[in-house]
C-alpha cells in the first residue's frame, strides 16, 4: 500500500510555474522511425522542440533509486499551451522531485518539417510517428541524465492523454505508467460508443444535477421549435431578429435554420470547458482569445434562460414528438416538423417567448461575447468559430471529389511545394482515419437540441459510410502538401487494430480520468478495466480538471481525482516513502 501525502499548500496564481520557466531544447528525430532506408526520406529528420525544467529534480539516489521523470505527450498545439496549464505535473514534481519534460507533437509549433521540397512531406503525420519520437527522447534524456533507470510517468489530456495511454501500452519498456485524462479512447466507431453521447453529457452539464438552474434544459429544448415556428413567416423573423439582438436580420427560413445552429453550437464549449473557475483555456483553443469564461461558465448560461416564462412541453420528449405552448402560442413537434398553430403579434408579446428568446441570446453571449465588446450577434457562418478543437478533423469525409477540380494525389513521390502547414490536427485525422463518433448525433430526444440532425430510424453505417477516395487528401494537395493517405479510413480500423480498440486489458498501469460535465466523457474509460487500469470518474468535473493547478474552487471530485494519481505515480515510481 502506498499512502499519499496531503499537499502542504497549493500553488498561488502569482508564483505557478509556466513556459518561462523552461530549459528550451532541440532534439533531432527521424522523420519516419518505420522504415528509414526506404522511403525516400528514409534519412531525413527534423528538430522537435521540448521543454525541460530540473529544479525539482535530483539525480542523486534515494535507496537506489533515481527520482522520477515525468513526460507530457504533447498534442494538437504548441507546447506552450500544455507547460502553462498542466499544473499537476508541476505539484506533483515538486512533491516528489521530478523531472519535467514537455514534448511538443511533430507538425505542430516550432516542431514542423521541413516540407518545400520534400517528397510525400506529411506521409509522416501520424500519431504512432509522434510515440516514436517521444520514446526515442526519452531515451535519450536517460542516457543524457545518466538516468538509466530513472520510472518515467506519461502526462497527457483529450488527444493527448490518448497518446500518453498509448504510450504506455505501446512502450511499456520506457514508460513506467501513464494518467490519461479525458482520453476519448473509446470513442472510434469499432469500439460502439454512443453516438449522441456528447449530447446527453453536454445535457446532464445544464442540468439540476450538475448544478445548473432547474429550467434550463426545459426551456432551451422547447425555445428551437418556437424559433423555427416565429421564423416561418417574415414579420415573425423581424421579430426575432429585435428579439434576439441579431447584427444581420433574418431575411429567409435558411437563416433561421443557419440561426438555430449558432445559438446551439456554444454548449459543447461550455460543456468542455465547465470549470469551477475563470479560464482561457478554452476560449484560446477555440478561438485564439485570451478573455476568460466565468467559474461554471454552463451555470453561467443557463442562468440567463431559466426563468419560469411560463414555458409547457407536453407528450413524448423521448420520441421527438411534443407539444410546446407559451400563453396562447403553441408549437407541435414530431421529428423534425412543427406543426404551428396560428398566433397574433398581440398573442406573441403578452406571451413569454420573446423573453425567452432573449434569454437564449444572452445564455449563447457567455461564449460569443466573452470579450464583452460585442452589441450583436454576428451569426453568419463566415463570422463564428465555435468548433472543438478535436472534433474538426473527426466530420464524416464526404466520398468522390471535393470539387470539380480533382488533384492528383497518388504520385509517387509527389514533392510538395509550400513550408506553410494547413491543418495539422486534420492530417492526422485524414492519415489514419482517427475519427472520434460521439457527437454526430443529436436532436434526438435524449438531449437539449432540436431539430434531430438525423433520419429517424438511423444506422450507424448510414452516418460513417463506407471507405473510399480520401478527400481530405485532395485538399491537402491543392495546399501543395503531398503524402496523405489516398483512401479514407471512416471506421478507424487501423487505429483499432493499432491500438487495441476496447480490448486493453493486456496493458497496465495507466490511470484514466473524466470530467462527466466533458462531452468527450462519452468516450472515455469509466470504470476499472482491470487492478491496473483504472477509471477516475469526476461528477463535477470538465474537459482535464485534473491536470490543471489546484485551487481552493475545486470540486471534491477533482481533488480527490488527484489524489488517486498521485497514489498510483508513487507506486509506478516506488515513492511512497516521499514526503
Amino acid at each position: 500500500s502506498c499512502t499519499t501525502r496531503e499537499n502542504p499548500s497549493m500553488m498561488k496564481p502569482e508564483s505557478q510555474p509556466s513556459a518561462s520557466n523552461c530549459t528550451w531544447k532541440w532534439f533531432v528525430q527521424s522523420l519516419d522511425h518505420f522504415a528509414p532506408g526506404v522511403t525516400a526520406n528514409g534519412n531525413a529528420t527534423f528538430r522537435q522542440r521540448y521543454c525541460i525544467y530540473d529544479k525539482y529534480w535530483a539525480a542523486l539516489h534515494k535507496r537506489g533509486r533515481p527520482k522520477p521523470i515525468f513526460f507530457y505527450t504533447g498534442n494538437e498545439s504548441p507546447v506552450e499551451e500544455y507547460v502553462n496549464n498542466t499544473g499537476l505535473m508541476w505539484e506533483l514534481g515538486r512533491k516528489l522531485g521530478a523531472l519535467l519534460v514537455f514534448a511538443e507533437h511533430r507538425y505542430f509549433g516550432a516542431s514542423v518539417p521541413q516540407l518545400k521540397g520534400v517528397p510525400n512531406c506529411v506521409a509522416y503525420l501520424t500519431s504512432a510517428q509522434a510515440l516514436a519520437d517521444y520514446a526515442t527522447l526519452i531515451v535519450h534524456l536517460k542516457s543524457e541524465l545518466h538516468a538509466v533507470n530513472a520510472p518515467v510517468v506519461a502526462f497527457g489530456g483529450s488527444y493527448g492523454g490518448m497518446l500518453s495511454a498509448w504510450l504506455r501500452m505501446k512502450y511499456p519498456n520506457i514508460v513506467s505508467g501513464a494518467v490519461a485524462a479525458s482520453a476519448p479512447i473509446f470513442g472510434f466507431p469499432l469500439t460502439a460508443p454512443r453516438l449522441d453521447g456528447a449530447s446527453v453529457a453536454i445535457t446532464h452539464a445544464a442540468s439540476a444535477q450538475a448544478g445548473s438552474q432547474p429550467l434550463c434544459v426545459h426551456n432551451l429544448r422547447a425555445a428551437w421549435p418556437l424559433i423555427r415556428a416565429l421564423g416561418m413567416t417574415s414579420q415573425g423573423r423581424d421579430m426575432l431578429s429585435e428579439a434576439m439582438q441579431l447584427c444581420t436580420p433574418l431575411r429567409s427560413a435558411a437563416d433561421v435554420s443557419t440561426v438555430l445552429q449558432y445559438f446551439q453550437e456554444p454548449y459543447f464549449a461550455l460543456s468542455e470547458g465547465d470549470y469551477s473557475f475563470s479560464s482561457a483555456y478554452i476560449t484560446f483553443a477555440l478561438l485564439g482569445k485570451t478573455d476568460p469564461l466565468p467559474p461554471w461558465p454552463m451555470r453561467a448560461a443557463c442562468d440567463k434562460v431559466s426563468a419560469d416564462w411560463g414555458v409547457q412541453v407536453d407528450g413524448n420528449v423521448s420520441d421527438v414528438r411534443f407539444g410546446i405552448r407559451v400563453g396562447n402560442v403553441s408549437v407541435v413537434v414530431d421529428w423534425n416538423e412543427t406543426q404551428v398553430k396560428s398566433a397574433s403579434v398581440q398573442d406573441i408579446l403578452q406571451s413569454g417567448v420573446m423573453r425567452l428568446f432573449r434569454g437564449v441570446a444572452d445564455a449563447a453571449a457567455v461564449w460569443y461575447n466573452v470579450s464583452g465588446d460585442h452589441k450583436c450577434h454576428a451569426w453568419g457562418p463566415a463570422q463564428r468559430r465555435t468548433s472543438n478543437t478535436l472534433r474538426e478533423g473527426h466530420r464524416k469525409s464526404p466520398q468522390g471529389r471535393a470539387s470539380s477540380e480533382v488533384v492528383d494525389t497518388a504520385v509517387a513521390g509527389a514533392v510538395c511545394t509550400t513550408n506553410t502547414m494547413v491543418s495539422a490536427w486534420d492530417g492526422i485525422c485524414c492519415n489514419e482515419g482517427l475519427n472520434l463518433v460521439i457527437y454526430l448525433v443529436q436532436g434526438v430526444g435524449n438531449d437539449l437540441f432540436w431539430p434531430p440532425n438525423v433520419e429517424r430510424h438511423y444506422t450507424l453505417k448510414d452516418l460513417i459510410g463506407e471507405p473510399g477516395p480520401n478527400v481530405c487528401a485532395q485538399v491537402f494537395a491543392k495546399q501543395g502538401l503531398y503524402g496523405m493517405a489516398t483512401q479514407s479510413d471512416p471506421w478507424s480500423q487501423w487505429d483499432d487494430v493499432y491500438y487495441g480498440g476496447r480490448s486493453i486489458e493486456a496493458a497496465s498501469n495507466i490511470v484514466f480520468s473524466n470530467g462527466l460535465l466533458d462531452p468527450w466523457s462519452a468516450a472515455g474509460v469509466l470504470r476499472n478495466l482491470s487492478s491496473t487500469l483504472v477509471a477516475v470518474v469526476m461528477p463535477n468535473g470538465a474537459h482535464h480538471s485534473d491536470l490543471f493547478f489546484a485551487r481552493e474552487s475545486d470540486p471534491a471530485c477533482v481533488t480527490q481525482a488527484r489524489r488517486t494519481e498521485e497514489h498510483y505515480i508513487r507506486l509506478w515510481t516506488g515513492a511512497c516513502d516521499v514526503l
